[in-house]
């Protein structure tokens, strides 16, 4: 980095940004704030990759609104590390922040069948691997139980006791890397996938979805992710 400004300086101001908006979810400051963070970012032309992967995490960490976190995710991921060879598609790298705009008609017809929640979870891992996600953040993880846990209550199922949830985490990355194995053609693996999938353009979908499209839905997922 620099003699005046370190990861761990970085790290600081993303959680003093985590909490206005904790405490000012709506406010033109959070916006302000976010994008001079972004500016001294991109201000600093000396880093390392174990510094870039750093601060990715610590974004990761406070799970902040979709649109705030792609960009602050955007802003770091353009990064280079002092090799001067730019950050490269890694498993640690691949961001999902609007994990429900990326799920089908006939995925959520499938969660919403009266179905144990194993295969609510399965639904979600198959639809990460079509959609080229190798590795799976905690951020990702936390959504599709989230996902799941609404759909549990949408169906009127009793809530989940925390350690039942907590185990939830775990199965999601197991069902995963199940889906994954095997599995050939799909759609290109992203580094950030956009809260719009149909930002990727026809081709792409067509290889993640086939005959299908996603249904862009969206769904109140805060409370459950806190419970996530």
């Amino acid at each position: 980095m620099t003699h005046l400004w370190k990861v761990s300086d970085f790290q600081a101001e993303i959680q003093h940004l985590a909490k206005l908006v904790e405490k000012r979810p709506n406010s033109q400051v959070v916006e302000t704030m976010t994008t001079t963070l972004c500016s001294k970012i991109s201000a600093v032309d000396i880093w390392t990759t174990q510094a870039i992967v750093t601060m990715l995490e610590e974004v990761e960490a406070h799970h902040f609104p979709a649109d705030l976190a792609t960009k602050l995710n955007a802003a770091i991921e353009k990064l280079e590390p002092v090799t001067g060879a730019p950050v490269r598609l890694s498993k640690a790298s691949q961001v999902i922040n609007n994990l429900p705009a990326w799920l089908t008609a006939k995925d959520w017809t499938r969660m919403a069948s009266n179905v144990t929640i194993q295969d609510q979870l399965q639904v979600v891992a198959q639809r990460l691997v079509s959609m080229g996600v190798s590795s799976l953040r905690e951020n990702t993880k936390c959504q599709a139980v989230a996902i799941v846990l609404h759909q549990q209550h949408c169906l009127g199922k009793p809530e989940l006791q925390p350690h039942a949830i907590h185990s939830l985490l775990g199965d999601i990355q197991a069902l995963h890397q199940d889906a994954a194995m095997g599995k050939a053609g799909g759609a290109p693996a992203c580094q950030i996938y956009p809260n719009d999938p149909n930002q990727l353009g026809s081709q792409w979908l067509a290889k993640c979805y086939g005959q299908e499209t996603p249904e862009c839905r969206t769904i109140p997922l805060a409370a459950m992710m806190k419970k996530a």
